[in-house]
């Protein structure tokens, strides 16, 4: 079980250092500093200093909502390393290597079902905020106020924390810019569903326009049956979690109950039989 747990350490980590090795040499390497100014060079494989499979790491745990620059290390830390960790702890403590081992890939993939459950939950209260932000534009521009000036108070239509703060970040970019391209990287990036792409273009049409229509006034209407759809799916998982733990809160009672019992018909068959 030795070899097999150093050589599988060995795979995991040889393949890491593959990955991460250009964006560090090019950090300590100070002829490779047009890696992190991609302007100076225009055929760098890494212009931005990292690795492409770390990009794609932080761009899925900014999904998730962690947007610690640390964030990316400690998850790759945490999928990589309890395995062949705990295999071999397992046997320098004499325990089972193998049942250690396969205690590392549960630990690992706990945390990356608690990444793909925190971006689902995130997208689901992006779902449930959108009528609010449409009802928003509309009252806004109904109201005669221009949707440059509108899109600048969106924060305002949202208290949801999950949301919150990309309209914030939003907002304060297409304060800067007055680019709705560029302002909309900050939704992208941190909700990434078919409802974002239809925000994105309706709200490209109104900036272009400077009106909205009956678009937003149905987007409204539709999101809205939407989101009362996920509200009774979640009511009605909670009432399902409530009658589980209400069951099992039942089951020891009920069998403190019927043990005494059981073990009196027993000792009377025992009797009668015996």
């Amino acid at each position: 079980m030795i070899p097999l747990v150093f050589g599988l350490a060995a795979l995991v980590a040889g393949l890491s250092m593959y990955h991460i090795l250009p964006a560090v040499y090019s950090r300590v390497n100070p002829r490779l500093n047009c890696l992190r100014h991609p302007g100076r060079a225009a055929s760098v494989k890494w212009p931005s200093g990292k690795s492409p499979w770390i990009d794609k790491v932080s761009d899925r745990l900014h999904l998730a909502g962690y947007t610690d620059p640390k964030a990316p290390l400690m998850f790759l830390v945490f999928m990589i390393c309890p395995a062949p960790l705990l295999g071999l702890l397992g046997q320098l403590i004499g325990l089972r290597g193998q049942v250690m081992f396969l205690m590392g890939l549960v630990v690992s993939s706990f945390v990356n079902a608690s990444v793909n459950r925190k971006i689902r939950s995130r997208e689901k209260a992006f779902i449930k905020a959108l009528y609010k932000i449409y009802r928003f534009l509309g009252q806004q521009l109904a109201s005669g106020i221009r949707m440059t000036d509108a899109l600048k108070g969106l924060p305002e239509a949202v208290d949801d924390p999950a949301v919150q703060p990309a309209l914030v970040r939003f907002a304060a970019r297409f304060e800067l810019t007055l680019d709705i391209d560029q302002a909309f990287v900050e939704i992208e990036q941190s909700f990434k569903t078919k409802e974002t792409l239809i925000l994105k273009s309706h709200l490209a049409q109104c900036v272009q326009t400077g009106t909205a229509g009956r678009s937003l006034s149905r987007m409204e209407d539709l999101l809205f049956s939407r989101c009362f759809t996920l509200m009774q799916a979640d009511s009605n998982k909670i009432r399902l979690h409530l009658l589980m733990a209400s069951i099992l809160g039942i089951i020891p009672i009920v069998a403190l109950f019927l043990f005494p019992l059981f073990k009196q018909a027993l000792g009377a068959m025992q009797t009668v039989f015996g």
